[in-house]
């Protein structure tokens, strides 16, 4: 038993030692984060200080993913620094940091779900249906959702931080650090790994069911403005399920199966989870280039493109516009 236990502590310490220090990882880390952040950033500017784009109350929702993607990398920019100067003697900024890098990654993977559903209620429910999903994306209520989202996300792994839980996780980061017993890898499934596979569900649940429903009805209370818009998001999140679902199932697969898998050398588990970062660095790019409302204003910034006239107007707004001037065209008859 003690020579079991001698063998885990030295493979352990064989890993720490792998794990920290100046290195190509910890380089590519650092710089990934960096233009994540600063696409996020631009996008987030962009969207919030031009009228037509910020008055879209569903735009908000693709502010939030963009929010939640540069939040998670920030501190992803702290994990470079962890990793680079940190050691076996010194492995508690590694830890901290690492529940920040679980909770906000949590935080992304929520949003396509909540984009689909708000594309979803907004177009298949009239507003006088009074539905509690449509009350939930109105203009009063998204804002609110999205705080909520973010607090639930952050809770959520709360638990995990009593039984010391964040550190140097399996796929060569700072995360969720290995676990020596089953319920606290459980606890671990149950929060950050739970959340990326039901929001992929839901996202495709969506998507799948507002695509059978504008194939089988003739949509005649809706502006061909808000089905352009609403085909270009439900494109988009098409787009940022099926990337992570590539890109980031390494790093899933390495920390929700760490007890099933032998042990690999750590330039194997960086190089499969070096794709990570490409879903956070393509969503506002493929935002800009699938949403004409946010690429014409790209090119009208940064392109010198000419300057066109767009109007985006409310969702509810439209409905219900078109939906008075269809009773309205009923009493006549």
């Amino acid at each position: 038993m003690d020579n079991h236990s001698s063998t885990n502590i030295s493979k352990f310490d064989e890993y720490l030692t792998e794990f920290y220090g100046p290195g190509v990882f910890a380089a590519y880390v650092f710089l990934s984060s960096l233009f994540v952040i600063g696409s996020d950033v631009l996008f987030i500017a962009m969207t919030l200080t031009t009228p037509y784009l910020r008055s879209h109350e569903s735009n908000w929702f693709l502010v939030g993913f963009s929010l939640a993607d540069c939040l998670h990398c920030f501190f992803h920019v702290i994990d470079a620094f962890a990793i680079w100067f940190g050691s076996i003697e010194n492995r508690s900024f590694c830890k901290h940091v690492g529940f920040f890098v679980v909770a906000t990654a949590s935080t992304s993977f929520g949003f396509p779900a909540l984009i689909a559903a708000d594309r979803y209620y907004k177009i298949t429910y009239l507003p006088q249906n009074g539905s509690l999903m449509i009350n939930l994306f109105t203009r009063k209520s998204i804002v609110p959702v999205i705080a909520l989202w973010f607090l639930f996300a952050f809770a959520i792994n709360i638990p995990l931080l009593t039984f010391d839980a964040f550190g140097e996780d399996p796929g060569g980061f700072c995360g969720a650090r290995k676990f020596a017993s089953v319920p606290l890898l459980l606890a671990y499934e149950f929060s950050c790994i739970s959340i990326f596979a039901i929001s992929m569900l839901m996202t495709g649940y969506y998507y799948i069911r507002l695509t059978t429903w504008l194939n089988s009805h003739q949509v005649t209370h809706i502006s061909s403005e808000t089905m352009n818009y609403t085909r270009a998001v439900m494109k988009l999140m098409k787009a940022v399920t099926i990337v992570p679902m590539v890109t980031a199932t390494p790093a899933v697969i390495l920390g929700g199966g760490q007890m099933l898998f032998p042990e690999l050398p750590m330039w194997i588990r960086r190089a499969l989870i070096s794709a990570y970062f490409i879903s956070s660095a393509a969503n506002p790019w493929l935002t800009i280039l699938l949403v004409r409302p946010f690429r014409t204003r790209f090119r009208q910034l940064f392109c010198g493109g000419k300057v066109e006239s767009v109007t985006v107007s409310s969702d509810v707004q439209m409905v219900s516009s078109t939906s008075r001037q269809t009773r309205n065209a009923g009493r006549k008859f």
